[in-house]
């Protein structure tokens, strides 16, 4: 219980220090020192208070660890764990969400001094819920590197186990079956690609399924638990916009003890002033107060609104079903667009993209962090469990009326996401819905919980949990082999075949991705302190800040002139190719005329695959 309590605490507290530093203008390493430092002195005394009280036995611990991993599926589950790790360490991240705008964001703020309304043409630098960005603002201002930046993903993955067995039993699954599931569903491959990255949906997670947990665990009269409730469900909010409908079954199950509160006016006040805080409700006046909507997005520039509630449901429901049963390795790119277009029929998929822009149902070779979902393991364990079943007498767990209504609203969210949100990435912004959704199929289909003690499906558990091990050790942003060297050698002895030389390709851009555009940076001027990039959106610009306060970057629109770049001291601009004829429509020539400037030079640099090699011009200013 211990470990949970102080990552609510710990995360609540980075959150609220963030704001405040931020009103402050102190969002430096000096301000987080003096937060840090009096977040352990509190957290040192309340430790000696109440450790009696906590009951924390640590007498035959290691005893205990070794009888639990010597069993087959925690053993697996450990040895997952240990691959993330050794991925986090070799590689530098690589999310391209993250290196797009969510760390970019961090940068500018932290060169200002405070959160600001970002003048940049990508709008998600300024709309995005903040949570993450406050909860890893820490190491990134005080290690001046975005090496540690994974951290908070892999304490999320290591207290998933605890946190799903807690709520699964407090929703009323057999004992055997939810101490099956705790290891079983953090190796869907949506968790472990998450685990090693920078991605944001991870860390969602175990504030979802302690939203629930909490809530339930209060209705024993605890209000410790209620304030612990109430700070996590605003917590999966403020982490992520997507998640609002996760309030609904956290919500209901905290209904019955909302009486608590009153009893202590003055605590669950204070309680309630941090929730405000942790929650989207700051973003949301913001983007209000600045875009004109609470999305931020008023006129649904970024597609993510669907215009059908059936569109949505049904492009959800394709791309999401076909993550969960994507297999490690998929022989072919594009494959699945062809089986639904053949099941669909062409003018369907017409109809379907004019509700729902950004449909997409095409998988990668390999399972990657921006997209995955559950993937084929966990799934393929789910059906088992329930085909399984029929082999059985019907045993008696089952869940109460008031838990069955939680895991009911669980679905009804479920619902309300794939009727509103349209996003190419649905099977990942899903993450934090899976285990409640997860749990709420298994107590309504499987009906006989003992299914978890038949060998046939102890052992297809074990083997669904070993599907994500050829995941983590092929994966593209941190493999675990040979992978540049072995494709090299293989793409010289067979220079025609196009698997082999796309393969190459795909792990050597995300090698160079932490770093895409070093060719940039290192052909701008040396005095170049404040520098501006002309970008469309979608450029990868976290390797023109680094070193960390070496320079500063500021966006350049197509209304702006010469006096924007003297108010910054602008002494240099750089600009693609594609954005000078996609957004700007002018030659390079014609564009540094128009700034009185000269092209010094023209690198080469890739970002992404389907972009290919862009040519990039630097302009230093006169």
């Amino acid at each position: 219980m211990l470990p949970y309590i102080l990552w609510i605490t710990l995360c609540s507290w980075l959150v609220c220090t963030g704001w405040v530093l931020s009103s402050l203008h102190e969002l430096n390493a000096g301000g987080y020192m003096l937060s840090l430092l009096l977040f352990v002195m509190l957290v040192t005394w309340w430790v000696r208070v109440s450790i009696t009280r906590e009951r924390w036995i640590t007498r035959g611990l290691v005893v205990r660890l070794r009888r639990r991993f010597c069993r087959p599926l925690p053993l697996i589950y450990l040895l997952l764990l240990a691959l993330i790790s050794m991925g986090d360490v070799l590689y530098a991240p690589t999310q391209y969400d993250a290196l797009c705008y969510r760390l970019p964001r961090m940068l500018h703020w932290v060169s200002e001094g405070h959160w600001h309304w970002i003048h940049s043409f990508d709008n998600r630098l300024n709309l995005s819920a903040v949570n993450y960005e406050w909860m890893t603002m820490p190491l990134l201002a005080l290690t001046r590197s975005d090496r540690w930046l994974w951290i908070p993903n892999l304490v999320s993955f290591a207290l998933l186990p605890g946190l799903i067995f807690g709520m699964f039993r407090r929703l009323g699954m057999a004992p055997r079956a939810a101490w099956s599931w705790m290891w079983l569903l953090p190796s869907g491959f949506c968790f472990v690609t998450q685990a090693g990255s920078i991605g944001n949906d991870l860390t969602a997670v175990p504030f979802a399924l302690a939203s629930v947990y909490f809530a339930l665990r209060a209705r024993r009269g605890c209000y410790r638990d209620l304030a612990l409730a109430i700070l996590s469900t605003a917590m999966i909010t403020g982490i992520k916009a997507s998640n609002i409908p996760l309030v609904l079954p956290a919500l209901l199950a905290a209904l019955p003890t909302l009486y608590l509160l009153p009893r202590k006016p003055w605590t669950s006040l204070a309680v309630l002033l941090v929730a405000v805080m942790l929650s989207f409700l700051p973003m949301a006046f913001l983007n209000q107060l600045h875009a004109g909507h609470w999305t931020g997005d008023r006129e649904n520039a970024g597609g993510m609104r669907i215009k059908s509630p059936s569109a949505g449901l049904l492009g959800n429901g394709i791309m999401v079903t076909l993550a969960s049963f994507q297999p490690p390795v998929l022989p072919q790119r594009g494959l699945t667009i062809g089986l639904v277009t053949h099941f669909l029929g062409e003018k369907r998929i017409e109809a379907l993209k004019e509700a729902f822009p950004r449909f997409d149902p095409g998988l990668e070779e390999l399972p990657v962090e921006e997209g995955s979902g559950l993937g084929l393991g966990v799934t393929f364990v789910l059906v088992a469990g329930i085909l399984l079943q029929f082999r059985l007498p019907r045993d008696a767990h089952s869940g109460t009326f008031s838990l069955n209504i939680v895991l009911l609203a669980g679905v009804v969210a479920l619902g309300g996401f794939m009727i509103k949100m349209g996003s190419e990435s649905a099977a990942r912004l899903l993450m934090p819905y899976y285990p409640i959704v997860l749990a709420g199929i298994w107590m309504i289909l499987v009906r006989r919980q003992n299914v978890v003690r038949l060998p046939a499906w102890r052992w297809g558990a074990c083997v669904g949990a070993l599907v994500a091990i050829p995941v983590l050790v092929l994966s593209p942003a941190r493999p675990l082999w040979p992978a540049l060297t072995f494709l090299k050698q293989l793409n010289a002895t067979y220079r025609s075949s196009q698997p082999v030389s796309r393969a190459l390709k795909v792990y050597e851009t995300y090698r160079r991705r932490p770093q895409a555009l070093a060719p940039v940076r290192e052909a701008l001027p040396v005095d170049a302190r404040v520098v501006a990039l002309a970008s469309g959106g979608g450029d990868l610009e976290t390797s023109l800040w680094w070193p960390l306060g070496s320079r500063e970057l500021v966006h350049l629109f197509p209304r702006d002139g010469e006096e924007f770049l003297r108010q910054h001291g602008t002494k240099a601009i750089c600009v693609s190719q594609r954005t000078l004829g996609c957004i700007w429509h002018t030659t390079p020539e014609e564009f540094a005329a128009r700034f009185k400037g000269r092209i010094i030079a023209t690198p080469e640099a890739i970002q992404v695959i389907s972009w290919g090699e862009e040519t990039w011009y630097v302009i230093q200013i006169n």
